[in-house]
């Protein structure tokens, strides 16, 4: 069934990736009567793995290809294409059924063999549910007035929306809410890019739908209070396990400084301490946040009654260079070399560039993301050798 099932795929595959525009093929596939013909062997399967003349192995690999065949078919959503003839919309409504029979096989085979897969090998709902945008229910309606014998059609176009694509497009919305302060969109985006690949199976749906559904939830209570203590705490979840490129110390300052209250200076200090003791306990190695989060405490402890704050702490703006780096570096380049600008006393270029990349952001010119202080270095080095003009 499944090499079958592969090699129809194949042709329907290339022409849904050239929206149809290329001539219509001659050969129709009877899919109703394939639908049939594929259940009948999936419970033919089902016996005979009772019956111990089928290995559960055997079932898992294929069970597998037909996941995989589905996401092949997922790739892009399926959309109605426009500008095409009555006869490539013919056959683009062949391959819409095709792409749905292949979704109830997938549903049926994990009704049928769920209690054999383990929940790393199971479909997850996301996976179950079919992709296709919501302008083609023309089409589909025209399946059910024309197709007799379609329950199983039915069963698929009625099913009720995944809860993780609803707490996924809640959170997208959310994301928009004028609300959000724009120091914070950095840390959010970093998060949501981790978390945007579909759950193949019921486990990493799982693990998703739990944080999607606690980010949504810490967000909320943000936007209704707009409190530091709901602030912070959305903060430290995103930080955990995250890859942050577009969240620094600076734009931590600037949210604490306009949601913060004195009173709360002491907690503050203590709850980021917390944070990072718990999130320690779970890594082996150090994660991915960790660095951020020892400037973190650092500047909760430079604000405790009686500490001396560092001067950079009391300026709560973010100062980003949006020219070429080259541009910049020329301006200083001969100050620096007429000894005119020192660093407590020092020509040194090495501090000079440290303090330079941690008194503004300076924007990479090919990439996301900014210079660090090593880059400013080599490129001051160059500069003085010549090697850069």
């Amino acid at each position: 069934m499944l090499n079958q099932l592969y090699r129809l795929a194949v042709p329907i595959i290339q022409r849904k990736k050239e929206k149809w525009k290329a001539s219509p093929p001659s050969d129709i596939y009877p899919i109703m009567e394939l639908h049939d013909t594929f259940i009948e062997d999936l419970y033919q399967r089902l016996e005979r793995l009772e019956m111990g003349e089928l290995n559960v192995v055997c079932i898992g690999l294929q069970y597998k290809g037909l996941v995989n065949l589905k996401l092949k078919l997922d790739k892009e959503a399926w959309q109605r294409p426009n500008g095409i003839d009555q006869n490539r919309m013919a056959c683009f409504a062949h391959d819409l059924l095709f792409y749905l029979m292949v979704n109830s096989l997938l549903e049926q085979a994990t009704y049928l063999f769920g209690a054999y897969l383990r929940n790393e090998e199971q479909a997850s709902q996301s996976s179950l549910y079919h992709r296709i945008k919501q302008n083609n229910h023309k089409v589909l309606n025209t399946y059910l007035n024309h197709l007799s014998s379609t329950t199983w059609l039915e069963n698929i176009l009625q099913r009720d929306e995944p809860n993780y694509f609803k707490e996924w497009y809640k959170l997208q919305k959310t994301l928009k809410h004028k609300t959000i302060p724009s120091a914070l969109l950095g840390l959010l985006h970093d998060k949501t890019a981790q978390l945007d690949v579909l759950p193949v199976s019921i486990e990493e749906e799982t693990k998703q739908l739990i944080q999607v559904e606690r980010i949504n939830h810490l967000m909320e209570r943000f936007i209704q209070n707009q409190q530091w203590t709901a602030l912070r705490e959305l903060i430290h979840f995103c930080l955990v396990d995250c890859q942050v490129k577009r969240f620094m110390i600076d734009d931590f300052l600037q949210l604490q400084h306009v949601y913060r209250t004195d009173q709360l200076i002491e907690e503050d200090r203590k709850f980021w301490e917390e944070g990072l003791n718990t999130m320690m306990k779970t890594h082996q190695d150090y994660p991915p946040a960790y660095h951020l989060y020892q400037q973190i405490i650092q500047a909760c402890q430079q604000q405790q009654p009686g500490k001396k704050t560092d001067c950079r702490q009391l300026c709560h703006y973010t100062i980003d260079w949006v020219g070429h780096p080259f541009t910049l570096l020329r301006l200083l380049h001969p100050i620096l070399t007429k000894g005119q600008l020192l660093i407590d006393g020092s020509p040194d270029l090495s501090r000079l560039s440290a303090f330079l990349s941690s008194l503004l952001r300076i924007k990479k010119v090919r990439s996301e993301g900014y210079l660090t202080s090593s880059t400013l270095l080599t490129y001051m080095k160059k500069m003085n050798s010549g090697d850069i003009e």
